[in-house]
């Protein structure tokens, strides 16, 4: 073989050999990331998760949820789609509020989303790491994932009692402030999605009274934060949720807003939406929220 042809031959084999260590040929460095043998074996996670960040999802299971309802809440947030989302070891967790008191709540699943082992994703090495991580391995790994994602969703519905209260607020304060919850800022990044009606029930604050005008038999209209709020509730919220505000920075807020036509009125979701905006900033500081607004099951 000419000097030529050599030179030439090398360059090619150098070219087709960098195109493998990311999708796409993009400049993701893959040999950082970690190899799919060094994963904990029951939750996928790496020694350094917190390097990839932590999304945790609290699921409001205080009101009836009709089969419509069920089906769309595990295509946002238990669907391969989903965690496709993010990338390769962001660490999921879920979080209940159902009949049972926040204090004894833990979180469930707390799994790190694996690599896919598809080179068909919008993230860099995804499909694993060229010579190192067979992809039929990879791949397994992912189904693992996804089927035991499967197995939790299904638990978590079809063990769903309805509740005289629905704690929103406390539910999540107690997502910052219990170690056990793991949701603390050593993560790079952090996603809280919270799926709820958002009405919010208990013996200090209930806006089942608050957003229900005169004349109406159901909840249809929120008022401004300044009118839902006593001055003892008001001292309440800030005495619980004051000394944490430095827990809420890099933290990403989205709530997928559900609707329950039998408790309350179709009306009611912009002035719902606003009063948890106004919260939200004054409390949380946190001005970004984005809500996902419900479409109509029944």
């Amino acid at each position: 073989m000419s000097p030529v042809r050599m030179f030439l031959y090398v360059v090619i084999v150098v070219t087709v050999l960098s195109g493998f260590g990311c999708t796409g040929g993009k400049s993701e460095d893959c040999s950082k990331l970690p190899n799919i043998n060094d994963l904990d074996k029951k939750t996928f996670c790496p020694k350094d998760e917190e390097s990839y960040g932590h999304t945790l999802v609290v699921l409001d299971l205080t009101s009836k949820l009709e089969q419509a309802q069920i089906n769309s809440i595990k295509q946002k947030v238990f669907s391969e789609e989903f965690y496709k989302k993010y990338k390769p070891f962001t660490k999921f967790s879920y979080v209940l509020i159902d009949s049972k008191s926040h204090e004894s709540r833990l979180p469930r699943f707390t799994m790190c989303r694996p690599k896919t082992g598809s080179k068909n994703s919008s993230y860099d090495c995804d499909h694993g790491e060229w010579l190192k991580e067979a992809p039929k391995y990879v791949k397994k790994k992912w189904d693992e994932f996804i089927r035991k994602s499967k197995e939790e969703s299904e638990s978590i519905f079809k063990g769903q009692t309805e509740s005289d209260n629905s704690l929103i607020y406390e539910t999540i304060i107690s997502v910052f402030e219990i170690p056990e919850f793991d949701f603390g800022n050593r993560y790079a990044k952090r996603n809280l999605i919270i799926v709820s009606d958002m009405m919010q029930h208990s013996e200090r604050l209930s806006f089942y009274d608050s957003c229900k005008s005169q004349n109406s038999g159901k909840p249809d209209r929120c008022p401004k934060l300044d009118q839902v709020l006593t001055p003892s509730t008001r001292d309440y919220i800030k005495g619980t949720s004051g000394e944490l505000k430095a827990a809420y920075d890099n933290v990403n807020v989205e709530v997928v807003l559900l609707s329950n036509r039998h408790e309350a009125s179709a009306r009611l979701t912009p002035s719902l939406r606003n009063l948890w905006k106004e919260f939200f900033m004054e409390f949380l500081g946190k001005e970004d929220v984005k809500f996902d607004l419900p479409l109509d099951t029944n």
